[in-house]
């Protein structure tokens, strides 16, 4: 026979449906039906329709696959053979290089916001090595500064 969770168990459950299912669902129903909270179902995908007749649309699409594929091929240069030297060899300061290296994945997403920020603003750190930051990378840290105000 099947062990019954304690009725705390199912109380949490029914707590987490209520305060994050039903706020999602109905997010959902919202951007297919926009005008439910109205009491009509009229304009039935008109977001989605609305958004795919967009000026750029397909720039931004591609923008952001070209972004991905170079993160994620970045990431492959440098985590695979950081990985392979950790696992593999003994290389003098590993239990440091093994920190060094969780601290990117342990800190929040807003510092990590933050040092992109100061990295590539106008007259920014990389202004004040002398090299100029890549084209357009100017502009997304100024608007994800004004952003967070």
């Amino acid at each position: 026979t099947a062990r019954r969770l304690p009725w705390p168990v199912y109380l949490g459950l029914a707590a987490v449906t209520l305060t994050i299912g039903y706020p999602l669902f109905m997010l959902v129903l919202q951007s297919i039906f926009p005008a439910l909270l109205r009491g009509s179902f009229s304009g039935f995908l008109s977001p989605y329709l609305e958004m795919m007749r967009m000026d750029g649309l397909a720039q931004m699409w591609s923008n952001s696959i070209v972004c991905g594929v170079a993160a994620t091929i970045a990431a492959w240069l440098l985590g695979i053979p950081a990985g392979w030297l950790l696992a593999r060899t003994s290389v003098p300061g590993k239990s440091v290089l093994r920190v060094s290296l969780l601290i990117p994945v342990m800190s929040p997403p807003y510092l990590m916001a933050l040092a992109y920020v100061l990295l590539l603003q106008p007259h920014g750190l990389l202004e004040t090595w002398g090299v100029n930051p890549p084209a357009g990378c100017a502009a997304p840290s100024s608007a994800l500064e004004a952003s967070s105000w």
